[in-house]
């Protein structure tokens, strides 16, 4: 059986989000976001105040039951909107990069150590809250969700443009990745749908 070499874009996309991970981010320290993927893995670890936590295992393990009031419970208590999205975005990132590990059977890589630092404070001026739970730039929806933070969104698109198609690319309706564009979307089809992915 022949075996297909990882394309280079992926290698490298799974590579950034260590680094993306480890620095401090908008809301959250290093040490913190690597203890936001350490949870995220692992329910049972600490380091993380209860919001953070509570927020983190839902996120990772059980979305089915993010609502808006949820949500909301959270900004009630010590969380912000930007803490939010940032951990949104850990847990998402580091999601896809233990399941391509897996799929290619391998362990799950270990996490990287924190880079020192103080967060940033970085988030998008233009961010409004809209019909979704938290502040965004621009329509509602998936690609926006994590808008809040510049950061964030760049780190996510890295992953979409390696994994699936860049925006540009989904306009094109007979775009080739060694698999045609029809296979493309029956493999993202039944993946949101093994996942109760609600798009």
């Amino acid at each position: 059986m022949a075996v297909l070499a990882v394309p280079e874009d992926i290698t490298d996309a799974v590579a950034a989000q260590w680094d993306n991970i480890a620095a401090p981010g908008a809301a959250l320290t290093g040490a913190q976001r690597i203890a936001a993927a350490r949870r995220a893995r692992d329910p049972a670890s600490e380091g993380l105040s209860d919001s953070s936590a509570e927020a983190v295992d839902r996120l990772a393990h059980d979305a089915h039951h993010i609502t808006a009031e949820w949500v909301d419970s959270l900004l009630d208590r010590e969380l912000t909107s930007t803490s939010y999205v940032e951990l949104m975005g850990i847990v998402a990132r580091l999601a896809v990069v233990d399941t391509f590990d897996r799929a290619m059977g391998d362990p799950v890589r270990p996490l990287p150590v924190a880079t020192p630092g103080a967060p940033t404070g970085a988030v998008d001026g233009d961010a409004k809250q809209r019909a979704g739970f938290i502040p965004t730039v621009g329509a509602v929806g998936p690609p926006s969700a994590l808008s809040l933070i510049p950061t964030e969104m760049e780190a996510q698109f890295v992953l979409h443009d390696a994994f699936y198609l860049t925006i540009a690319g989904m306009l094109d309706f007979v775009a080739d990745r060694d698999l045609r564009r029809t296979q493309i979307e029956l493999v993202a089809a039944r993946t949101s749908l093994a996942n109760d992915c609600f798009y």
